[in-house]
């Protein structure tokens, strides 16, 4: 054997390694447990970095032992109901963390929004927190028997969106009239390019913190937990914002590209330069107002 069929060898083994490591999902060790449990206040202080709308009251509402919040307007332009699935990994996030930004986005749209605190993860993984998206959806479906429901999702609400409609496509259940997807995360694997081609430009996330949120969410890695992976024959009419500065922008491309074969209201909208769920630190930037109007006219062309 000569030089150059041992350096190949090397070179083949080498890439091996990389990707079994690669493919290798990261363990929910007890320390991993204790890091996302105490990540939730810093979290919660997200929501902080500027004020409510004044112009939305909020109220608390207990929906079969699920805690939710109502958002008013002070102006309205129909009787539908915004449905909004905070972000925060699976295991962040509540109405500390997304008030005020729901807020700006109920009064922005005109239109009642019920925020889900869905059970969170490492205590209660999937499927605990699509099981109360569920839940709460159908009892919605019961007390407003006429009414048309939006789903809007940042992040892992977004995903947790996504997994929701296949959830109600099971139970034959009537769907969202549209979803808005904001930066969402939806590969668990975390396995497409841009998960390591953006690491070093997005300042948010990275690929083994993504990993981290995924094996509290999915400690028995189900594959019916990894939104990836299902499988759609019909999608309500869908926008989906991001921003370039992503790990997770091949995510909202791959599901955009699978979603508009089904349904032709579909757009993605990827923002230069924006990193990821931007309305939650800015409101007020020329980028989040912009996602705003999007939103808002995405919404009347329905």
């Amino acid at each position: 054997m000569n030089t150059r069929f041992y350096i190949l060898i090397t070179i083949i083994l080498l890439t091996m390694d990389i990707a079994q490591s690669q493919n290798t999902p990261t363990t929910l060790t007890p320390s991993l447990v204790d890091k996302l449990i105490s990540g939730r206040d810093f979290f919660d202080g997200l929501g902080k970095i500027y004020p409510p709308s004044s112009n939305v009251t909020t109220a608390s509402e207990n929906i079969n032992g699920i805690s939710t919040y109502w958002f008013a307007p002070s102006q309205t332009v129909n009787n539908n109901i915004i449905v909004f699935l905070h972000g925060g990994g699976y295991a962040w996030g509540s109405i500390t963390s997304h008030r005020a930004m729901v807020s700006h986005i109920a009064e922005s749209l005109a239109i009642k929004t019920l925020l889900i605190e869905y059970a969170l993860s490492p205590e209660r993984p999937y499927p605990h927190g699509l099981n109360d998206v569920v839940t709460v959806y159908r009892a919605l479906l019961k007390k407003f028997p006429s009414t048309s429901f939006i789903l809007i999702g940042d992040s892992a609400g977004a995903g947790l969106s996504i997994a929701t409609i296949d959830k109600l496509q099971q139970e034959k259940l009537p769907l969202p009239i549209a979803t808005i997807l904001i930066s969402p995360w939806i590969n668990l694997e975390a396995n497409t390019a841009s998960y390591t081609t953006h690491a070093d430009i997005d300042p948010i996330l990275s690929r083994e913190s993504v990993l981290e949120y995924a094996a509290a969410y999915n400690p028995n890695h189900r594959q019916d937990a990894n939104t990836a992976n299902l499988k759609f024959t019909s999608f309500p009419p869908t926008l989906i914002l991001v921003g370039t500065r992503e790990i997770l922008l091949d995510d909202s491309k791959i599901f955009f590209e699978k979603i508009k074969l089904i349904q032709r209201n579909a757009a993605l909208q990827v923002y230069d330069g924006e990193t990821h769920v931007w309305p939650l630190s800015d409101i007020n930037s020329k980028s989040s107002q912009k996602a705003l109007r999007q939103m808002r006219e995405f919404l009347n062309r329905l």
